[in-house]
């Protein structure tokens, strides 16, 4: 059965990197199930089938259910691991949400903990330090702190356009989930001209001219085609 499980958890990536959130969703749904009932429910295989099924939510604009679906992996995790990466990055995937719905005061120390824990245990060009320094930098831009998200943020971006290839993706010739964490990353730097990700009220005329910045900026520039090509529309009103 844990096969099938494997099996599962991959088509749910796959199913996402293709925007199809509706499908992805009854697979990800069955994972959790057979995994619940197959290998138990305060295991770290369960904590992934809700991470997953986590992810399909905050694609789909449910961010309550998100919130909900990772805290309750945090608790599987927290004992099972402590204070590992794995751990981390269900941390920082929890702040991603409350950074999205605007609760930066959730997001921040949730940020914070995974970036030290990161730090301690992994080499300083690690993919998953990048990730939250990524999103602990736009958080500093959302909270008007921009000395300190631009010295957060410049590396970061850099990174990720030398990494583009020829054919436009991180990894390979096509779309890859590689491509969807990046774009997903740089999104609320750049404020993407994308239904899903419209922002309230003007901007602060700072935080304007930093987010033009970014947008011409090479990475910048990949992320809004990435979203343009790959993105769909799936806000659902009512649901934020």
């Amino acid at each position: 059965m844990s096969g099938r499980i494997t099996d599962l958890n991959k088509r749910v990536i796959e199913l996402v990197e293709r925007g199809d959130y509706s499908t992805a969703l009854s697979v990800a749904e069955e994972s959790l199930e057979l995994t619940g009932a197959d290998l138990g429910r305060d295991t770290q295989a369960f904590a992934t089938s809700l991470n997953n099924l986590a992810a399909v939510h905050y694609q789909s604009g449910r961010y309550a259910k998100a919130i909900e679906l990772y805290e309750r992996a945090l608790q599987i995790e927290e004992p099972l691991v402590g204070d590992t990466p794995d751990f981390a990055t269900t941390l920082n995937n929890v702040a991603e949400v409350h950074f999205e719905i605007g609760d930066y005061a959730r997001a921040r120390p949730l940020y914070e903990r995974a970036l030290a824990i990161n730090r301690r245990d992994l080499e300083d060009d690690h993919p998953y330090i990048a990730a939250v320094l990524q999103n602990l930098g736009a958080l500093h831009l959302r909270l008007g702190e921009y000395p300190e998200a631009e010295r957060l943020l410049t590396t970061n971006m850099q990174a990720i356009a030398k990494l583009v290839g020829k054919e436009g993706y991180l990894a390979g010739d096509s779309f890859s989930v590689a491509d969807l964490t990046a774009a997903s990353l740089i999104a609320p730097l750049i404020d993407p001209p994308h239904p899903d990700m419209k922002k309230p009220g003007p901007m602060p005329e700072r935080l304007a001219e930093l987010t033009e910045k970014w947008r011409n900026h090479p990475a910048g520039r990949w992320a809004l085609e990435m979203y343009g090509r790959h993105r769909p529309v799936v806000c659902q009103s009512g649901d934020r």
